[in-house]
């Protein structure tokens, strides 16, 4: 079967819980992936105008986008004269990002980081990865913007399948995983996990759940600790 191998726990879930709850379950196919290239859009753009504002991009600041997407929100930025870089493992063909392996992404060396809609794609180990990797690549004194799907949204999704840590969405033989979060639950997770060297404040303005995070001027911090997990779900049999 050509089933995503980050997403095998995930489904095994789906298969104890799908009995229990009959009328939030689709029936499970035999073979599908997971597939989170395709909740890449095009219409991100003013989202990440308002993030841009929120966290005063302007010329010669060094941006990254963390889950680019498309490369839109990255040519936005370079507009405002940033020197942008940009991490993505699914790029579409006329895009070529900077890193496609979150490994490569330097530490201490952005000013401003966008991570828009990504981390809700993201299974419970590789989304701790993504955060770890966003303050690892902050310059002491950066900022951050954190933006995912709210969880009303995502739970109202027609064609979805519970898992232990949110859905997988979809009909066919190509699938998304979703997790939808609250304000609240957003803020704290993502607070847990980069610890008390760096203050995370809620956001309002955009759509969904936002943080601005902050890296404290004398953070010091080892990532060695920082494992090679890939932190997009991008491993697919096949693929």
């Amino acid at each position: 079967m050509a089933i995503a191998k980050l997403f095998q726990g995930l489904l095994s879930d789906v298969a104890i819980k799908s009995a229990d709850a009959p009328a939030a379950s689709a029936a499970i196919p035999e073979d599908f992936v997971i597939n989170a290239a395709k909740t890449q859009r095009a219409n991100t753009l003013p989202t990440y105008q308002k993030a841009f504002d929120m966290l005063g991009v302007k010329e010669g600041d060094d941006v990254l986008d963390y889950g680019a997407g498309m490369g839109l929100g990255a040519d936005a930025a370079a507009l405002r004269g940033a020197n942008v870089s940009t991490f993505e493992p699914f790029p579409q063909k006329d895009f070529e990002p900077t890193y496609k392996s979150p490994q490569d992404v330097p530490a201490e060396s952005a000013s401003k980081v966008l991570n828009m809609n990504v981390l809700n794609v993201l299974p419970p180990e590789e989304r701790a990865q993504a955060v770890l990797t966003i303050g690892k690549a902050l310059k002491p004194g950066g900022e951050a913007i954190i933006n995912v799907r709210p969880a009303t949204d995502v739970n109202a999704a027609k064609n979805k399948i519970k898992s232990e840590d949110g859905w997988i969405i979809g009909s066919g033989s190509e699938r998304t995983f979703q997790k939808g979060f609250t304000q609240k639950e957003l803020k704290e997770y993502i607070q847990s996990t980069l610890g008390t060297n760096f203050i995370v404040e809620d956001v309002k303005g955009l759509t969904g759940p936002s943080v601005k995070i902050t890296k404290m001027p004398q953070e010091q911090v080892s990532y060695e600790e920082l494992s090679n997990t890939n932190p997009f779900p991008s491993t697919v049999e096949g693929i």
